[in-house]
């Protein structure tokens, strides 16, 4: 049995049912049990328009002192990805502590 609970019905008891296509990649997908209703397990990036690996450099180039403005600019320059100051900001509010 997944340790995943149900988000829907807090039902433990789920089954996987495949992969789901994300924008930067595949995210598992599992059904449950009691409700039969499908869901995503929470990874800790649940609905984040960028990738983890985006949020997590983003992270750690703001936490080594740049600026946002800097972090900005080294992601665009790096990876190719136009991201918000604020988004930035607002990433290492809520994984800033974590890495």
């Amino acid at each position: 049995m997944a340790k995943e609970k149900c988000p829907h019905c807090g039902s433990p008891l789920s089954i996987r049912r495949g992969y789901r296509k994300t924008g930067y990649g595949r995210k598992k997908l599992r059904k449950c049990s009691r409700c039969r209703r499908k869901f995503t397990p929470d990874d800790g990036f649940l609905r984040m328009r960028f990738s983890p690996r985006v949020i997590r450099e983003a992270v750690k180039l703001y936490k080594k002192g740049n600026s946002s403005s800097e972090v900005k600019r080294m992601l665009r320059n790096r990876q190719g990805v136009e991201v918000s100051r604020w988004s930035i900001i607002k990433w290492f509010r809520k994984y800033g502590s974590k890495s």
